[in-house]
Parts: structure tokens; sequence; C-alpha cells
């Protein structure tokens, strides 16, 4: 007798098997299957508070549904809580989508690889995120030099305190991958120490990273006939760690 998932009652769906499913699960495993699992999904899901956690270990093919399908209509009931980005391309598709996202009770974000985008679009993005707590990227000066400026930081740090953003941003670190010897630029140090930590709020850092052909006697060449040798003081700090990768 060849067993029919359908012939299940939709009581066992909603109280026996539901429960044990994130909502990225039920949308990508069940709302697709047909209408009476559709309105079984939609049925669940409005009966209480969810959380969505897009985390590390969920593969690739789930998260990209889910943005594209699940976080632009989320419920008044579902809140979008963490993102964790192991992949770059998807990074650039959330962005794509951050405008009909509800970011209200996003609370941490984390993005492993590099990925280039502009400096500006995660200022903004940063803007609606009234509840971040905790924010680490690793970024590129590929597209958007901006990234190694430290006046920019600058500037942005001190709007961020002006608005009082810092009493919910407890932690941003930002590894900056310099695609050019020349992009960093501005990293003073009376607002910026050797580690990339800003002085006025020592839970944000930007950590400037060098291009693998950038070694440290280029290094000192390159201050050495600079306009002004404090520009490059976050680029040639201390080389045996100069790795900064975020975990």
């Amino acid at each position: 007798m060849t067993f029919q998932f359908e012939s299940l009652p939709s009581e066992l769906f909603i109280h026996d098997i539901f429960p044990y499913l994130s909502l990225i699960d039920l949308n990508y495993a069940f709302v697709l299957l047909n209408r009476r699992f559709s309105k079984l999904v939609h049925l669940f899901l409005t009966a209480a508070v969810h959380h969505i956690h897009i985390t590390s270990d969920i593969k690739w093919h789930e998260v990209e549904f889910t943005i594209g399908h699940v976080l632009p209509y989320l419920a008044e009931n579902h809140q979008f809580k963490t993102l964790t980005i192991c992949h770059p391309d998807l990074f650039s598709k959330f962005l794509t989508y951050a405008g009909r996202i509800n970011k209200t009770h996003l609370n941490k974000i984390i993005v492993t690889p590099f990925i280039d985008i502009q400096f500006n679009d995660i200022i903004k993005f940063v803007s609606e995120c009234f509840e971040l707590n905790e924010m680490k990227l690793n970024v590129l000066t590929n597209s958007d030099s901006s990234w190694a400026n430290g006046r920019k930081w600058t500037r942005w740090f001190e709007t961020m305190q002006y608005t009082c953003q810092q009493n919910t941003l407890k932690k941003l670190e930002v590894c900056v991958w310099c695609i050019n010897t020349n992009d960093a630029i501005n990293f003073n140090p009376p607002l910026w120490n050797q580690e990339g930590i800003y002085r006025n709020n020592r839970n944000w850092k930007v950590q400037l990273k060098p291009g693998q052909e950038f070694d440290w006697r280029r290094a000192r060449r390159y201050v050495e006939f600079s306009r002004s040798s404090q520009d490059f003081s976050a680029l040639v700090r201390n080389q045996q760690n100069s790795h900064c990768i975020l975990s």
C-alpha cells in the first residue's frame, strides 16, 4: 500500500509537525506544494509570533528562496531577528530586497565573505535597523574606496552618536580589504588607535587589510613619500597580525 502524504489530516500538520519547523522550513517545504498546504501554513503562522533566524548552516538555495519569497512578505507577527551570510552574492541580493523587508526587529548581522558593495548603501540600511545590536562585515574597496576613508567613518559614527544609535549598536566590527595600497586615508591617531578602534566608542572597530602583494617594506616606502604619514597609520600597523577575517 502506497503511503500518500496528503491523506494525513490537517490537524496532524498543525499540531504535530509544523511546531517543530522554522518559518523558513515551512515556507520552503510546504507553501509551494499546493493550495491546501499553503492555507495550512498561513493558518499556523498567524496563530503566534514567529522569529526568523538566517544562520550559517542553512543551505544556499534555502537562503536565496527566503530572501526573495519570504522576507518581503512578512506578517506583523513575523519578526526577522538575525542574518548570517556565508555567500557574497546572497548579501547583494538581500540588499536589493532590503527596502521591502521589515527590519524593525533585526538585531544581528554577520557577513563572513568579503563583499563588494557601496559604503552609502550600508549606511542607509543600518539607519533603518532600529534594534541592531551587532554587525560584522568583510568588505572590499574594489567599487567603493570610501570603506578605507577614515573621515567617512568618523562622520557616520558621529551621526550615529548624535542619534543615540550607539545605545543599541553595541558591537560593530568591519574588516576592509584595500585593493589599492593608497586606498587607506584619514585614519588619524586622535580618533583611531592602531587596532582600528574608534576612540569615542571602543565597541566600534574598522580594521584595514592590505592586498596580497602589499608587504611591510613597501608599506614603509609609501608612508615615507606620502603627503601625510598619519593617513596610513591604520594600514601599516603591526604586520604580525594583519589578518582580520571575522568569525
